[in-house]
């Protein structure tokens, strides 16, 4: 199962927390908010403020704010200042890995990586906060895949990444 840190998730929505306060936010503050512990949301800016996600003010009136809008900040770039380099396995984007020579699916796993980076990078934090489930059971997405590398998810709503080295229409 593909599945982000609870830091990642926790950073999210801090963000998307301290958007909501034009003036920033103390981490006090932003803890009540998100029913987070203190010291979770204390650790969680650090690395936010440290990855110039969040700009922060010491003193009396201290605090928080967010370096630039939620519709610049994509959601890859929260779960590399919190995770790190997104990569599925050891060999993508040509890491190193112990079974390289007998895997025979060495440099395979980097076109799905990309796919999932590119996804991750093309939803805002915006993005994340306006969304809202479509209830229209009429508005089906349909996946068009013209290369293996470049496939396509289209909706009503918004268009979104899959893969397939196929070619064939896929149902999202």
């Amino acid at each position: 199962m593909l599945k982000l840190s609870r830091l990642t998730d926790y950073a999210v929505v801090i963000l998307v927390r301290l958007a909501e306060q034009k003036d920033g936010a103390t981490s006090s503050l932003l803890a009540l908010e998100t029913g987070l512990s203190e010291s979770t949301v204390a650790k969680v800016l650090k690395i936010l403020s440290r990855c110039d996600l969040v700009l922060s003010r010491r003193g009396v009136k201290g605090g928080y704010k967010l370096a630039r809008s939620l519709s610049e900040i994509s959601v890859a770039s929260v779960i590399t200042a919190m995770d790190g380099k997104i990569a599925l396995t050891a060999c993508v984007d040509g890491g190193g890995c112990h079974n390289g020579v007998l895997c025979g699916l060495q440099g395979r796993w980097d076109i799905i990586n990309h796919v999932i980076r590119t996804a991750f990078e093309e939803i805002s934090l915006e993005d994340m906060r306006t969304y809202k489930k479509s209830t229209n059971s009429t508005d089906k997405s349909q996946c068009v895949c013209e290369e293996a590398s470049q496939c396509y998810c289209h909706s009503k709503s918004r268009n979104a990444l899959k893969v397939t080295n196929t070619g064939r229409i896929l149902s999202c």
